[in-house]
């Protein structure tokens, strides 16, 4: 969720402290709990700065004639080209993210659990469409909680997503591409057969990953192996990338 600029910050600053540490203390041990510090505390200011999560203005999307929208839901359909890429930027909610069968891009957002101060509607700020191109920013509310489902064509070239809190499952299995989540806390169920990537890489700084593809869901309490990084290779085609800053990451062999 970081800006190349933000990352470079971070990583001087990481830098300078290891210098540091190793001069005062004779180890660089100190300089890495720093740079987690900076790295995690960097991310945080960061999403509040760029996406504007604590106090949202009010979108302005034109929605068209077959969107529906309301006071606790929004339903938008757009067309998009074939292998478009497709970034989303979402505040809080949980999520749920597939693929589709037609050149159809599809959100959903539900309040199934109150009324938020404006309609759904009201937090979309950026719906910008092209042939080949999709940016949304949804700096949905923390409470009540959102749900939003994303329904995205199979053709898509590149998928970026980044949410700032909440639970997110991504069916992997007919979607194709660069495919990229970042979390700053929660929960990631990942669904993934071999043959939907030639690469999976999920890594985690103050979270649990969990490789829970041999265990099985009846025995993966005893079997399934807690990590920090993983690297999986596939028989398909295109990349998986997860970056989850606290909370918990759980891949599994799709069905």
């Amino acid at each position: 969720m970081f800006t190349e600029s933000q990352d470079h910050a971070l990583m001087i600053s990481c830098f300078v402290h290891d210098l540091a540490a190793q001069r005062r203390y004779g180890s660089a041990r100190l300089s890495y709990v720093l740079c987690a510090f900076l790295l995690c505390g960097g991310w945080v200011v960061a999403e509040t700065t760029l996406m504007g999560c604590e106090r949202p203005s009010m979108g302005h999307v034109e929605l068209a004639k077959w969107d529906q929208s309301d006071g606790r839901h929004l339903d938008v359909i757009r067309e998009v080209g074939v292998g478009a890429a497709i970034a989303v930027d979402i505040c809080y909610a949980d999520v749920t993210v597939r693929a589709g069968k037609d050149n159809l891009l599809k959100m959903v957002v539900d309040f199934d659990n109150g009324v938020p101060k404006m309609a759904p509607v009201g937090y979309l700020q950026e719906m910008n469409v092209q042939s080949q191109a999709v940016s949304i920013k949804l700096p949905l509310p923390e409470r009540p909680r959102a749900k939003v489902i994303l329904v995205i064509p199979a053709t898509t070239s590149s998928l970026q997503l980044k949410l700032g809190r909440g639970d997110l499952k991504f069916d992997a299995d007919g979607t194709a591409g660069e495919r990229k989540i970042k979390l700053l806390s929660g929960h990631i169920d990942i669904l993934a057969s071999p043959d939907s990537y030639l690469t999976l890489q999920a890594h985690v700084s103050k979270a649990k990953l969990y490789d829970r593809q041999s265990a099985g869901e009846k025995a993966h309490k005893k079997k399934a192996h807690k990590l920090t990084s993983k690297l999986i290779t596939g028989t398909g085609q295109g990349s998986i990338e997860i970056e989850v800053v606290r909370g918990r990451v759980d891949l599994w062999a799709a069905d």
